[in-house]
């Protein structure tokens, strides 16, 4: 998913982003549409020579109701 940060910015700088990526899940409801239930990724930042962290970002869609809607336009 990720693109490589540069050569010249990793040397002069010292940035750069590792292990970009994320996951998703979904969930199959009854009538077979398939709907995001979760979705995590994790990837580290190293910035200036100095700077370095791990970010973790997790999202859980819970209490999805699926609704059966009927509209007319006239």
């Amino acid at each position: 998913m990720a693109h490589g940060v540069p050569l010249p910015v990793k040397t002069l700088l010292g940035t750069d982003v590792r292990g970009l990526g994320f996951s998703v899940a979904y969930q199959k409801f009854a009538d077979g549409v398939w709907f995001p239930m979760s979705y995590g990724g994790e990837f580290e930042l190293h910035v200036l020579f100095a700077y370095k962290r791990t970010i973790w970002i997790s999202l859980v869609n819970s209490n999805f109701e699926h609704v059966d809607v009927r509209s007319q336009v006239r």
